[in-house]
């Protein structure tokens, strides 16, 4: 996982005992994906993106390049929460990868808490409508 980044998701993997490895972002504030990539025996990895805290963005293209690169057996979690405040070109969800990529998942951990159930259902048929074209 980045660091920083939103913590919840470390605080329950060591609570289950899982090693966590925090990866500082880079002087970007992206995520470095390169690094994450190349933690060994990596089982999950972590992406908050938008970034909470820093609300920073890890542009499209390297989030593509980055998942086409993982292995198959190394899940990845992309938690975008925050996605209706990303107003950037460089940013995309990547609902619309999950089909093509069994070992991506993707959360959206706060949106319908704060009344975003309409802007999640708006947004995910939107890239499923899209995705199937």
């Amino acid at each position: 996982m980045a660091d920083p980044t939103f913590e919840a998701l470390g605080n329950y993997a060591r609570a289950a005992q899982a090693k966590v490895v925090k990866v500082p972002l880079t002087s970007a504030y992206e995520h470095d994906l390169e690094k994450m990539a190349a933690v060994p025996g990596a089982g999950v990895i972590y992406i908050c993106n938008p970034n909470n805290p820093t609300a920073s963005i890890t542009s499209k293209d390297k989030v593509r390049a980055f998942l086409q690169s993982v292995p198959q057996s190394t899940m990845v979690l992309v938690d975008e929460a925050y996605f209706h405040y990303a107003d950037s070109p460089d940013y995309e969800s990547v609902i619309p990868l999950v089909q093509m990529r069994p070992n991506l998942i993707v959360a959206r951990t706060f949106s319908k808490i704060y009344g975003m159930a309409d802007c999640d259902a708006d947004m995910e048929s939107r890239s499923l409508a899209s995705s199937r074209r």
